[in-house]
């Protein structure tokens, strides 16, 4: 399986593309983590559901509760995705560091609350 770019990066060659399953399935979860519910045209669940925590206190309680949402919802709009687990965690004000772990590793990223 492969994958162009979601944002469209280029390289030398043109547009990036994501050979590989592993590489892949990182390029699908990084387009859904760039794309909110509600913002497709005809698909209003797809997407993250992250906007919803916007306004939740940074706790653990509200880690728990994303992890859950977002795990319910990567499964429903990526079938495909193998996860191995999945955890955020609260690094500073407004900043989440999240990790999804797949068979091929972990995927990491920060991301802005809100």
């Amino acid at each position: 399986m492969n994958e162009i770019d979601s944002l469209l990066r280029v390289t030398g060659e043109g547009v990036s593309v994501k050979l590989g399953d592993s590489e892949a399935q990182e390029a699908q979860i990084e387009e859904w983590l760039h794309t909110p519910q509600g913002s497709i045209y005809g698909l209003p669940g797809w997407g993250n559901p992250l906007q919803k925590y916007k306004h939740e206190p940074m706790n653990t309680f509200t880690e728990v509760a994303i992890e859950n949402d977002m795990v319910t919802s990567l499964k429903r709009d990526i079938p495909d995705v193998e996860l191995t687990g999945i955890r955020i965690e609260a690094i500073e004000k407004d900043l989440f560091y999240l990790t999804i772990g797949l068979p091929s590793g972990d995927y990491s990223t920060g991301l802005q609350k809100g």
